[in-house]
């Protein structure tokens, strides 16, 4: 995936959250709601880590493309 490509599905995905959080409205969202909401945030967050590590791989002037999206719950302890 290139980097535009990431960026799009990024924008896609954040897009998608915002609207299901407007969705939930002042009762918040049901178990159906609720669990789509979580796996959209961990597709962001591996989203956003492999942009990150690619821009890192960029400025070690490495290969940006020989990175690959890491398992979701990697990125999740990164985040605790």
């Amino acid at each position: 995936m290139d980097d535009d490509a990431l960026l799009d599905r990024i924008d896609e995905l954040t897009h998608d959250e915002q609207e299901l959080r407007l969705a939930g409205g002042p009762d918040g969202l049901d178990d159906t709601a609720r669990a789509r909401l979580d796996q959209l945030e961990r597709e962001i967050a591996v989203l956003y880590d492999l942009r990150d590590r690619r821009r890192a791989a960029r400025r070690a002037g490495r290969d940006p493309d020989e990175e690959q999206p890491r398992d979701p719950e990697t990125v999740a302890r990164y985040l605790q």
